[in-house]
């Protein structure tokens, strides 16, 4: 079938991350050499057996898995078709996200070009861009003053690949994976939570709806935008974020920069593949 051939060609090139459409059973018995399967599903129910789940959504929805062994990822079923799945085959890429909280979607493309504008200006990155990033054909690479955004500088980063940064301008939810379990504390009695099919309804209605995205606590029983629940490891909800692959990690001097570039409240969220 086409999708297995597009996942063989992205294996031979040793892309980390291709973008499919397919049904999940069809492509999953036949994927040999995937380490991580994500599945992005608006509208299925997904069984998870055999398979150790290590992170959660940047769409409606998102399950990720990492197979312990080939025949796990055959035991993944859905009953209806999926809108797309992305086939990891490494391990090792980090990505970063600078995430602004109070973008609405009028404003997110000119709070992007300032954004991008303001780095290249600074020489944090290149203007040009490059096939440098994962998810995206391009993006940019870093720039000789890279270290004004980072705790620390790495001369490795620009031999790295991907080292990019791309601009996000859409309505997202900007997840972290592979870092730890996420953990839920609610925002009126402080309980904390896992998270659960309700977690799961809620992402999924501030996403596909552009509403609040409501979660009611276990204990209180309060409902809450989805927004308003502190994640640990952190997550962002908005329409704007800079990307940054494999970077060393943000500065508070940086997220204080851009957030007064922009009058916007950012938040670090980070992650890895």
């Amino acid at each position: 079938m086409a999708a297995l051939s597009a996942i063989n060609n992205a294996i031979v090139r040793n892309q980390n991350r291709i973008f499919l459409w397919g049904e999940t059973e069809d492509v999953i018995n036949n994927i040999s050499a995937a380490t991580q399967l994500w599945l992005i599903c608006e509208k299925s129910k997904v069984t998870r057996k055999g398979c150790t789940t290590k992170g959660r959504s940047s769409g409606p929805s998102l399950f990720g898995f990492v197979a312990n062994q080939r025949g796990d990822l055959a035991r993944l079923r859905t009953s209806n078709k999926i809108d797309s799945f992305v086939c990891c085959v490494g391990m090792s890429d980090h990505y970063q996200w600078a995430a602004d909280l109070e973008a609405d979607l009028q404003s997110a493309q000119a709070t992007v070009n300032r954004l991008r504008d303001w780095m290249i200006s600074q020489e944090i990155i290149v203007p040009e861009e490059t096939d440098c990033v994962l998810g995206s054909e391009r993006g940019h690479a870093p720039g000789k003053n890279y270290a004004r955004a980072v705790n620390w500088e790495s001369p490795m980063l620009l031999k790295t690949v991907p080292n990019g940064v791309e601009f996000v301008a859409k309505h997202s939810v900007f997840y972290s994976c592979g870092v730890a379990e996420t953990t839920l504390t609610c925002p009126k009695c402080g309980q904390k939570s896992g998270h659960s099919d309700a977690w799961s309804d809620a992402v999924a209605g501030w996403y596909e709806k552009n509403g609040l995205g409501l979660l009611a606590c276990q204990r209180c029983g309060i409902a809450t935008p989805i927004t308003d629940w502190p994640h640990e490891p952190p997550w962002a909800f908005g329409n704007v974020a800079v990307e940054f692959w494999n970077w060393p990690q943000l500065s508070d001097v940086f997220l204080k920069s851009v957030s007064e570039l922009t009058g916007h409240r950012f938040r670090l969220v980070d992650g890895k593949l």
